[in-house]
Protein backbone atom coordinates (compact mmCIF):
# COMPACT_ATOMS: atom_id res chain seq x y z
CA UNK A 1 0.00 0.00 0.00
CA UNK A 2 1.52 3.15 -1.15
CA UNK A 3 2.06 5.65 1.39
CA UNK A 4 3.80 8.73 2.55
CA UNK A 5 4.74 10.47 6.18
CA UNK A 6 5.79 14.02 6.41
CA UNK A 7 6.05 16.90 8.46
CA UNK A 8 4.30 20.21 7.25
CA UNK A 9 3.19 23.44 8.47
CA UNK A 10 -0.65 24.27 7.73
CA UNK A 11 -1.38 26.89 5.05
CA UNK A 12 -4.19 28.59 6.17
CA UNK A 13 -4.80 30.50 9.15
CA UNK A 14 -7.55 28.45 10.00
CA UNK A 15 -6.01 26.01 12.18
CA UNK A 16 -2.65 25.78 14.50
CA UNK A 17 0.84 27.27 13.29
CA UNK A 18 2.56 24.22 14.75
CA UNK A 19 3.68 21.40 12.80
CA UNK A 20 1.58 18.62 11.34
CA UNK A 21 1.88 15.27 10.75
CA UNK A 22 0.18 13.87 7.45
CA UNK A 23 -0.10 10.61 6.43
CA UNK A 24 -1.43 9.89 2.70
CA UNK A 25 -2.77 6.89 1.76
CA UNK A 26 -4.08 4.61 -1.39
CA UNK A 27 -6.22 1.88 -0.05
CA UNK A 28 -5.97 0.72 -3.98
CA UNK A 29 -9.72 0.70 -4.47
CA UNK A 30 -9.82 4.25 -5.94
CA UNK A 31 -10.18 6.28 -2.55
CA UNK A 32 -7.34 8.27 -0.58
CA UNK A 33 -7.22 8.13 2.49
CA UNK A 34 -5.24 10.83 4.93
CA UNK A 35 -4.78 10.90 8.31
CA UNK A 36 -3.37 14.20 9.68
CA UNK A 37 -2.33 14.67 13.56
CA UNK A 38 -1.55 17.52 15.32
CA UNK A 39 -0.65 18.28 19.27
CA UNK A 40 -3.37 16.70 21.25
CA UNK A 41 -4.73 14.43 19.36
CA UNK A 42 -5.21 12.44 15.80
CA UNK A 43 -7.84 12.93 12.89
CA UNK A 44 -8.21 10.67 9.78
CA UNK A 45 -10.59 11.11 6.72
CA UNK A 46 -11.38 9.30 3.69
CA UNK A 47 -11.72 10.94 0.33
CA UNK A 48 -14.15 8.48 -1.78
CA UNK A 49 -14.89 10.46 -3.56
CA UNK A 50 -13.54 13.91 -2.73
CA UNK A 51 -16.76 15.76 -3.51
CA UNK A 52 -18.83 14.29 -0.92
CA UNK A 53 -17.46 16.58 1.64
CA UNK A 54 -18.44 19.91 2.61
CA UNK A 55 -17.89 22.18 4.84
CA UNK A 56 -15.58 22.45 7.80
CA UNK A 57 -14.62 18.72 6.52
CA UNK A 58 -13.98 19.81 3.51
CA UNK A 59 -11.43 22.21 4.00
CA UNK A 60 -9.56 20.11 6.75
CA UNK A 61 -9.10 17.50 3.99
CA UNK A 62 -8.01 20.16 1.40
CA UNK A 63 -5.85 21.88 3.74
CA UNK A 64 -3.79 18.22 5.35
CA UNK A 65 -3.76 17.48 1.12
CA UNK A 66 -2.19 20.81 -0.31
CA UNK A 67 0.54 21.22 3.23
CA UNK A 68 1.08 17.33 1.67
CA UNK A 69 1.53 18.50 -1.50
CA UNK A 70 3.64 21.61 -0.93
CA UNK A 71 6.23 19.28 0.58
CA UNK A 72 6.58 15.94 -0.68
CA UNK A 73 9.15 16.50 -3.09
CA UNK A 74 11.70 17.81 -0.14
CA UNK A 75 10.64 15.86 2.54
CA UNK A 76 10.15 12.34 1.28
CA UNK A 77 12.49 11.57 -1.61
CA UNK A 78 12.56 7.91 -1.13
CA UNK A 79 9.00 7.54 -1.14
CA UNK A 80 8.88 9.85 -4.45
CA UNK A 81 7.19 7.13 -6.59
CA UNK A 82 4.55 6.05 -3.96
CA UNK A 83 3.46 9.69 -3.79
CA UNK A 84 3.50 10.44 -7.23
CA UNK A 85 1.63 7.22 -8.08
CA UNK A 86 -1.24 8.02 -5.34
CA UNK A 87 -1.11 11.57 -6.42
CA UNK A 88 -2.14 10.49 -10.02
CA UNK A 89 -4.97 8.05 -8.65
CA UNK A 90 -6.44 11.08 -6.69
CA UNK A 91 -5.90 13.61 -9.59
CA UNK A 92 -7.75 11.21 -12.21
CA UNK A 93 -10.74 10.72 -9.53
CA UNK A 94 -10.88 14.76 -9.25
CA UNK A 95 -11.43 15.32 -13.04
CA UNK A 96 -13.80 12.22 -12.99
CA UNK A 97 -15.96 14.52 -10.50
CA UNK A 98 -15.26 17.77 -11.91
CA UNK A 99 -15.38 17.52 -15.43
CA UNK A 100 -17.84 17.42 -18.12
CA UNK A 101 -16.38 17.91 -21.41
CA UNK A 102 -14.14 15.23 -23.04
CA UNK A 103 -10.56 14.91 -22.25
CA UNK A 104 -8.25 16.79 -25.21
CA UNK A 105 -4.63 16.94 -25.67
CA UNK A 106 -2.73 18.99 -28.60
CA UNK A 107 0.23 20.53 -29.70
CA UNK A 108 -0.15 24.07 -30.99
CA UNK A 109 3.23 25.21 -31.89
CA UNK A 110 6.39 23.94 -31.52
CA UNK A 111 10.64 24.72 -32.62
CA UNK A 112 11.10 20.90 -32.55
CA UNK A 113 13.09 20.49 -35.99
CA UNK A 114 16.30 18.66 -36.12
CA UNK A 115 19.61 20.77 -36.01
CA UNK A 116 23.39 21.21 -36.33
CA UNK A 117 24.72 23.14 -33.54
CA UNK A 118 28.02 24.77 -32.41
CA UNK A 119 29.62 23.79 -29.43
CA UNK A 120 29.66 26.38 -27.28
CA UNK A 121 26.49 28.04 -28.46
CA UNK A 122 23.02 28.16 -26.67
CA UNK A 123 19.74 25.96 -27.24
CA UNK A 124 16.27 26.56 -26.90
CA UNK A 125 13.75 24.48 -27.64
CA UNK A 126 9.77 25.29 -27.70
CA UNK A 127 6.57 23.49 -27.39
CA UNK A 128 2.81 24.65 -26.70
CA UNK A 129 -0.04 22.19 -25.78
CA UNK A 130 -3.71 22.27 -25.18
CA UNK A 131 -5.51 20.41 -23.17
CA UNK A 132 -8.52 19.30 -20.77
CA UNK A 133 -7.54 19.03 -17.83
CA UNK A 134 -4.85 21.67 -18.43
CA UNK A 135 -1.90 20.45 -19.65
CA UNK A 136 1.98 20.26 -18.26
CA UNK A 137 5.35 19.78 -20.11
CA UNK A 138 8.61 17.99 -19.32
CA UNK A 139 11.72 17.35 -21.45
CA UNK A 140 13.84 14.25 -21.88
CA UNK A 141 17.34 13.94 -23.37
CA UNK A 142 17.84 10.06 -24.83
CA UNK A 143 15.01 8.90 -22.95
CA UNK A 144 16.18 10.55 -19.65
CA UNK A 145 14.28 13.72 -17.96
CA UNK A 146 16.07 16.87 -17.71
CA UNK A 147 13.72 19.80 -17.36
CA UNK A 148 10.46 20.44 -16.48
CA UNK A 149 7.41 18.95 -13.97
CA UNK A 150 5.19 16.33 -13.64
CA UNK A 151 3.01 18.78 -11.04
CA UNK A 152 -0.29 19.41 -12.77
CA UNK A 153 -2.59 21.70 -11.61
CA UNK A 154 -4.24 19.60 -8.55
CA UNK A 155 -4.35 22.33 -6.42
CA UNK A 156 -6.36 24.09 -8.12
CA UNK A 157 -8.94 20.65 -8.42
CA UNK A 158 -8.74 20.39 -4.58
CA UNK A 159 -10.43 24.43 -4.08
CA UNK A 160 -13.32 22.94 -6.91
CA UNK A 161 -14.10 19.90 -5.47
CA UNK A 162 -17.94 19.57 -5.85
CA UNK A 163 -17.64 22.13 -8.63
CA UNK A 164 -18.46 21.92 -12.72
CA UNK A 165 -15.08 22.49 -14.26
CA UNK A 166 -13.87 23.22 -17.37
CA UNK A 167 -9.76 23.33 -17.17
CA UNK A 168 -9.30 24.59 -20.45
CA UNK A 169 -5.87 25.96 -21.27
CA UNK A 170 -2.26 26.40 -23.57
CA UNK A 171 0.74 25.61 -22.05
CA UNK A 172 3.78 26.97 -23.07
CA UNK A 173 7.31 25.38 -22.70
CA UNK A 174 10.62 26.33 -23.12
CA UNK A 175 13.91 23.68 -23.29
CA UNK A 176 17.05 26.09 -22.20
CA UNK A 177 21.09 25.32 -22.37
CA UNK A 178 23.18 28.12 -21.92
CA UNK A 179 26.02 26.33 -22.96
CA UNK A 180 26.17 23.18 -25.09
CA UNK A 181 29.12 20.67 -26.02
CA UNK A 182 29.28 16.78 -26.71
CA UNK A 183 27.39 15.65 -23.79
CA UNK A 184 24.00 17.61 -24.91
CA UNK A 185 24.29 15.97 -28.40
CA UNK A 186 20.97 12.96 -28.78
CA UNK A 187 17.26 13.03 -29.60
CA UNK A 188 15.43 15.60 -27.24
CA UNK A 189 11.62 14.90 -26.34
CA UNK A 190 8.94 17.57 -25.49
CA UNK A 191 6.36 15.54 -23.55
CA UNK A 192 2.88 17.33 -22.90
CA UNK A 193 0.30 15.39 -20.00
CA UNK A 194 -2.87 15.87 -19.01
CA UNK A 195 -2.94 13.49 -16.42
CA UNK A 196 -4.58 11.00 -18.63
CA UNK A 197 -3.09 10.78 -21.71
CA UNK A 198 0.24 12.27 -22.62
CA UNK A 199 1.75 13.19 -26.48
CA UNK A 200 5.26 13.78 -27.74
CA UNK A 201 7.50 15.91 -29.87
CA UNK A 202 10.90 14.99 -30.75
CA UNK A 203 13.93 16.64 -32.43
CA UNK A 204 17.57 15.28 -32.70
CA UNK A 205 20.48 17.30 -31.84
CA UNK A 206 23.58 17.37 -33.21
CA UNK A 207 26.84 19.00 -32.03
CA UNK A 208 29.61 20.02 -33.87
CA UNK A 209 33.06 20.67 -32.95
CA UNK A 210 34.65 20.53 -29.49
CA UNK A 211 34.62 23.42 -28.10
CA UNK A 212 34.21 22.86 -24.27
CA UNK A 213 31.90 25.28 -22.03
CA UNK A 214 33.34 26.94 -19.41
CA UNK A 215 32.19 26.64 -15.39
CA UNK A 216 28.47 27.49 -15.68
CA UNK A 217 27.76 30.92 -15.08
CA UNK A 218 25.63 32.57 -12.98
CA UNK A 219 22.66 34.11 -15.02
CA UNK A 220 19.63 35.54 -14.47
CA UNK A 221 16.35 33.32 -14.15
CA UNK A 222 14.18 31.88 -17.22
CA UNK A 223 10.83 30.63 -16.94
CA UNK A 224 10.55 27.50 -18.74
CA UNK A 225 6.93 26.85 -18.44
CA UNK A 226 3.95 29.11 -18.05
CA UNK A 227 0.37 29.15 -19.04
CA UNK A 228 -0.39 31.04 -22.23
CA UNK A 229 -4.11 31.22 -21.94
CA UNK A 230 -6.68 29.86 -19.32
CA UNK A 231 -10.65 29.47 -19.45
CA UNK A 232 -12.39 28.34 -16.20
CA UNK A 233 -16.07 29.23 -14.92
CA UNK A 234 -16.63 31.84 -12.90
CA UNK A 235 -16.29 31.37 -8.98
CA UNK A 236 -14.24 29.05 -9.65
CA UNK A 237 -10.53 28.82 -8.35
CA UNK A 238 -7.49 28.60 -11.27
CA UNK A 239 -4.18 27.79 -11.03
CA UNK A 240 -2.06 30.01 -13.69
CA UNK A 241 1.65 27.98 -14.09
CA UNK A 242 5.08 29.98 -13.77
CA UNK A 243 7.85 27.56 -13.32
CA UNK A 244 11.33 28.65 -13.54
CA UNK A 245 14.96 26.98 -14.14
CA UNK A 246 17.18 27.78 -11.16
CA UNK A 247 15.16 29.18 -8.30
CA UNK A 248 14.09 32.42 -8.25
CA UNK A 249 11.79 35.06 -6.56
CA UNK A 250 8.17 34.95 -7.94
CA UNK A 251 6.39 38.40 -7.97
CA UNK A 252 3.10 38.30 -10.10
CA UNK A 253 0.87 41.55 -11.27
CA UNK A 254 -2.07 42.29 -12.96
CA UNK A 255 -2.88 44.28 -15.59
CA UNK A 256 -2.80 47.75 -13.70
CA UNK A 257 1.00 46.45 -12.20
CA UNK A 258 -0.72 45.42 -8.73
CA UNK A 259 1.22 42.98 -7.12
CA UNK A 260 -1.00 40.15 -6.07
CA UNK A 261 1.07 37.90 -4.07
CA UNK A 262 -0.20 38.78 -0.64
CA UNK A 263 -3.54 39.81 -1.54
CA UNK A 264 -6.89 37.80 -0.18
CA UNK A 265 -8.13 36.03 -3.23
CA UNK A 266 -4.84 35.35 -4.41
CA UNK A 267 -1.67 32.81 -3.73
CA UNK A 268 1.03 32.10 -4.81
CA UNK A 269 2.63 28.68 -4.28
CA UNK A 270 6.58 27.50 -3.87
CA UNK A 271 6.98 26.48 -7.41
CA UNK A 272 5.90 29.59 -8.67
CA UNK A 273 1.80 29.11 -10.14
CA UNK A 274 -0.64 31.70 -9.00
CA UNK A 275 -3.81 30.62 -7.82
CA UNK A 276 -6.72 33.11 -8.01
CA UNK A 277 -9.05 31.15 -5.47
CA UNK A 278 -12.21 32.42 -6.35
CA UNK A 279 -12.57 33.82 -9.84
CA UNK A 280 -15.08 36.99 -11.19
CA UNK A 281 -15.23 38.32 -14.40
CA UNK A 282 -13.89 41.24 -12.94
CA UNK A 283 -10.47 38.93 -13.17
CA UNK A 284 -10.41 38.81 -16.75
CA UNK A 285 -7.16 39.63 -18.49
CA UNK A 286 -3.16 39.09 -18.62
CA UNK A 287 -1.21 38.01 -15.61
CA UNK A 288 2.19 38.88 -15.40
CA UNK A 289 4.68 36.44 -13.98
CA UNK A 290 8.39 37.91 -12.93
CA UNK A 291 11.34 35.86 -11.80
CA UNK A 292 13.84 37.28 -10.33
CA UNK A 293 17.43 36.91 -8.50
CA UNK A 294 20.66 39.05 -7.75
CA UNK A 295 21.63 38.56 -11.97
CA UNK A 296 18.68 39.77 -13.25
CA UNK A 297 15.30 38.63 -14.13
CA UNK A 298 12.18 37.44 -16.64
CA UNK A 299 9.07 37.70 -16.85
CA UNK A 300 5.73 35.74 -19.35
CA UNK A 301 2.05 36.77 -19.52
CA UNK A 302 -0.64 34.20 -19.10
CA UNK A 303 -4.59 35.55 -20.24
CA UNK A 304 -7.28 34.35 -18.28
CA UNK A 305 -11.10 34.31 -19.26
CA UNK A 306 -13.53 33.90 -16.84
CA UNK A 307 -16.25 31.51 -18.37
CA UNK A 308 -19.97 31.74 -17.23
CA UNK A 309 -21.16 28.50 -16.05
CA UNK A 310 -23.79 26.43 -17.73
CA UNK A 311 -25.96 23.15 -16.79
CA UNK A 312 -23.46 20.15 -16.16
CA UNK A 313 -24.08 17.73 -19.31
CA UNK A 314 -24.01 13.81 -18.57
CA UNK A 315 -21.45 12.03 -20.38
Amino acid sequence: MPQVQATVVPIEEAGPSYPTTVELRDPSDGSVAVRYKRRGGARRRLIAPPSVYKGKQRRSIIRALISLLLTYQVLCRPSRTAVKETLSSLNRELDKNEIHDDYDLRFTNSSMENQTLQAGLPLELMCEVTGVPTPVVYWTLNGKRISGSYDNTIYEKLHNIGKVTIQNGVTTSKLYIPCVDKSHAGKYKCVGTNGHSRIEQSAKVTIAGDEKCLEAVKEAPKIVQWTASRFENEENAVQLICRTNVPASIAWYDESRRLLNDLPNFEVFPNGDLMIKKTSWDDMGDYTCVASNEHGEDRQTSFFYPTAKEAPVSK
